[in-house]
């Protein structure tokens, strides 16, 4: 879903800040 929405539109920085904040958030809590 977040790939595709990124495809659609240009990311800025703080959506690619974003997503890595969330990410690697998601995978350390795991």
């Amino acid at each position: 879903m977040l790939i595709a929405l990124s495809a659609i539109h240009q990311p800025s920085v703080n959506e690619i800040g974003l997503f890595y904040v969330l990410f690697f958030g998601g995978v350390g809590a795991t």
